[in-house]
């Protein structure tokens, strides 16, 4: 299961790097971006700790 399937019943919205204005067709399967613009610092940690459990949670 990749990283962008395990967070599909995460409250976050991820999007593949593909669709990112900007990125292009040579982008590596395996890059991930993060943003949090927009967010205070409470909500940026929350958004991280919901990624590691989606994430890591079968470590």
């Amino acid at each position: 299961m990749n990283l962008y399937t395990k967070t599909s019943n995460a409250p976050i919205m991820p999007v593949k790097t593909a669709t990112v204005s900007g990125s292009n067709s040579n982008t590596e399967p395996s890059l991930v971006m993060i943003g949090f613009g927009g967010l205070s610092e409470e909500e940026i940690e929350k958004g991280i700790a919901v990624l590691r459990n989606a994430w890591f949670s079968e470590m």
